[in-house]
């Protein structure tokens, strides 16, 4: 029984290299520039023009928004979490400078390819989101974004 015992503690450091590596390479994927082509509020669209001025831009686990000067303002700097072993990928949003400062926004997303979605909920509630559905009674903001191209 000792043998097996032994080979589980040899496989654990295994998992958590795993893991950070799925971390590194989503980071990377996310690393850049990302335009808003549609959102969501509570299953309603906004003001597509003006949302379509909003870039997001990632930079390792740092992320700041370009093209809005009051979001900017009320969301200077964002740090982020993901975890990109879980289904659906989780990424957790804390607002480090401006008006909102100490807010933190659970929710999940999804890449693919130049595409991009990410999902959390807009309240105080921490039931995080596990699909894209922004119905009126979900309390979620969706952001469906598309890498800029250099």
């Amino acid at each position: 029984m000792q043998p097996y015992f032994v080979t589980l503690l040899a496989l654990i450091p295994l998992c958590y290299a795993t893991q950070d590596d799925a971390v590194k390479t989503d980071l990377a994927k996310l690393g850049g520039t990302w335009q808003v082509v549609g959102h969501q509020t509570n299953g309603k669209p906004t003001n597509e023009e003006h949302w379509r001025k909003v870039q997001f831009v990632f930079n390792g686990t740092r992320l700041t928004f370009l093209g809005d000067e009051v979001l900017s303002k009320k969301i200077a700097k964002i740090t982020l979490v993901i975890d990109p072993a879980t289904t659906p990928a989780v990424i957790d949003l804390k607002i480090v400078e401006g008006e909102f400062k100490g807010t933190m926004l659970e929710g999940f997303y999804e890449i693919k390819g130049d595409d991009l979605k990410i999902c959390f909920r807009n309240d105080e509630m921490k039931n995080r989101p596990t699909d894209f559905s922004t119905n009126q009674d979900a309390s979620r903001v969706l952001f469906v974004l598309k890498r800029e191209q250099k």
